[in-house]
């Protein structure tokens, strides 16, 4: 509580200089010009400023000074009759006046919100639910010191994910003496949404099962609840969480108008931005009473990969299915974490008689934050399937020409598709169609190409016995077998057999003075070397000129200082 003395103008600020009755001592109150023309300072006003206001001492300066005072509102004296001087009493808590409305002070449209009560259809008129609040902000800035929702807050729950707790790492002794653990722990999270647009993400239990996780993404997702006994952890910003805050613009702007601080009407929010900060709040499953669906509930969008990729912006969240075509991995030894590379495709892309289709699969980056069951983790590493998954709240990024890439953090979730909804016939499996290579091919793209081989990299050529059983390369000689050797992996005494590695250079019909090195797979090798006539072995000049292809390949690294050169890898689709 503030009463003014006097106001100036700083650059392009108030300042006013306050005395705070409650505490007994002067202070200077600096006030943004919207709010300072809003408020109509003046000298012996009384000012109610709230949280999350901040008291600043500065070192020279006479008397404290009062920060982020965004959120305030002018109280109009009481005057006793028989023209009392006394100040205007403090309010009781019962009385208490409610601050200005925090959504203009939030958005500054005040344009907005000049809708009336005839205006808005009648079956649009919110109402409080009676002993329940229906704004966090309120719910917040009614907290004690201990942080505790002291009312109950009804609110609409948009998502439900998981979030990864890093668990400490434990002495080398004690993990190879104890149980095996797992390097993260999954945590139910929900982001909800009040009747005035207003987010905040809500931790509860760990979970341990995918099983779980759709329980309670059926049980709470869409569903109105009221949120008691929860603590408030941590006030989040757009600057430093900007993976959460991404998802909350995909549900902005809110599917039904929502409502204005104090005002009995709804009112339009199109040209509203999302909020720019929200809470995170922390408790047990008890604390979430469970009600009807809600209408505010935005539920995901699946749209086809060819529908993605056709929107122009430049990021934004978006839902899919699409089956796993290649998978790469890449692992952080310093903490055990594995973030995975996936190619998708559906049928939008892979349809024979489209034309214009340029991408014919897309790259996922699967983030260690976005935590994957075990049955999900499977099949992904596993060479033998190609799962048909459905990526809910994905990031996509669009960047110059093809590089379009789409990532999977900790508020996305994977699971496996119940309806299979691809087209085409799942046994035996049709060959994927990929992208030519050509000059517009980006980095880290799957491709498909036929060339000319116009030299060898000798340096990398080499062969190696492995075991024929398990591919292990640990083999010792047996002394009176020839050529029989015991593998010292899984313990086979058998005849090994010849792996070769091999990098050419091609020609390609498509890649004018350009140059393209792919490293080969055994099969290309040994067909390579048998149309020279060699099994085991070869001569460069017996091998310049065959052509090869066409193969599948991995695009490692493009370069354009002086003349195009890429590097591939061959894979196996």
């Amino acid at each position: 509580m503030l009463r003014v003395q006097s106001v100036q103008e700083v650059c392009g600020m108030q300042a006013a200089l306050c005395y705070r009755p409650i505490e007994g001592e002067p202070c200077i109150a600096l006030f943004c010009k919207e709010t300072a023309t809003h408020l109509a300072l003046g000298a012996e006003n009384t000012i109610y400023v709230y949280p999350p206001w901040q008291s600043l001492i500065v070192e020279g300066e006479q008397h404290p000074i009062i920060l982020n005072t965004h959120f305030s509102q002018k109280v109009l004296a009481e005057v006793k009759r028989e023209n009392s001087t006394m100040l205007p009493r403090i309010m009781s808590p019962e009385e208490k006046t409610k601050p200005y409305p925090l959504t203009r002070c939030l958005w500054q449209r005040d344009k907005v919100f000049l809708s009336t009560l005839q205006s808005i259809p009648h079956e649009q008129v919110c109402r409080d639910v009676s002993g329940t609040s229906e704004s966090l902000l309120e719910a917040v800035e009614a907290c004690g010191p201990s942080g505790l929702l002291c009312d109950p807050v009804e609110v609409v729950v948009q998502r439900v994910y998981f979030s990864t707790i890093s668990q400490p790492l434990r002495h080398t002794a004690l993990r190879q003496s104890g149980p095996a653990e797992p390097w993260h722990t999954g945590r139910l999270c929900m982001l909800v949404q009040d009747a005035y647009g207003m987010f905040s993400e809500v931790e509860l239990q760990c979970v341990s099962s995918e099983e779980e996780l759709k329980h309670y993404t059926k049980l709470l997702e869409g569903r109105m609840c009221v949120l008691q006994t929860l603590k408030v952890i941590k006030r989040l910003t757009r600057e430093r969480y900007n993976q959460l805050f991404s998802l909350i613009d995909s549900l902005w702007p809110p599917s039904v108008p929502i409502r204005v601080h104090r005002d009995l009407v709804c009112n339009q929010a199109v040209r509203v931005p999302a909020p720019s900060f929200c809470y995170r709040l922390a408790g047990q499953q008890n604390g979430v009473v469970v009600r009807l669906m809600s209408p505010l509930y935005r539920p995901p969008v699946v749209q086809t990969l060819r529908e993605i990729l056709q929107d122009h912006c430049t990021s934004f969240r978006c839902s899919f299915t699409a089956t796993v075509v290649y998978k790469r991995e890449q692992t952080f030894q310093s903490v055990g974490e594995k973030d995975f590379l996936l190619f998708v495709t559906d049928h939008s892309l892979q349809d024979e008689q489209s034309c214009g289709i340029r991408n014919r699969t897309l790259p996922v980056h699967v983030s260690s934050s976005c935590l994957l069951h075990s049955s999900i983790r499977e099949a992904i590493t596993s060479s033998q399937t190609r799962p048909t998954l459905h990526f809910r709240d994905a990031m996509m990024e669009h960047g110059k020409l093809l590089d379009s890439h789409i990532f999977c953090w900790g508020q996305s979730v994977l699971h496996f598709d119940s309806e299979q909804a691809l087209t085409w016939s799942p046994s035996p499996p049709k060959p994927f169609l990929l992208d030519q290579l050509s000059l517009e091919s980006p980095s880290c793209s799957l491709c498909t190409l036929t060339g000319e081989v116009v030299g060898v990299d000798e340096d990398s050529a080499y062969s190696w016995l492995s075991c024929r059983q398990c591919g292990s390369d640990r083999l010792e000689a047996q002394q009176k077998q020839q050529e029989v050797f015991l593998c010292a992996e899984c313990g086979v005494v058998d005849k090994p057999t010849t792996k070769m590695q091999l990098e050419v250079f091609l020609s390609c019909p498509s890649l004018t003075h350009s140059t393209v090195k792919i490293k080969l797979q055994q099969k290309s090798i040994v067909s390579l070397l048998k149309s020279t006539g060699y099994t085991e072995g070869y001569e460069v000049q017996n091998v310049l000129g065959k052509k090869v292809g066409p193969l599948s390949a991995f695009i490692h690294v493009i370069s354009k200082q002086s003349t195009l050169w890429m590097g591939l890898e061959e894979i196996v689709l």
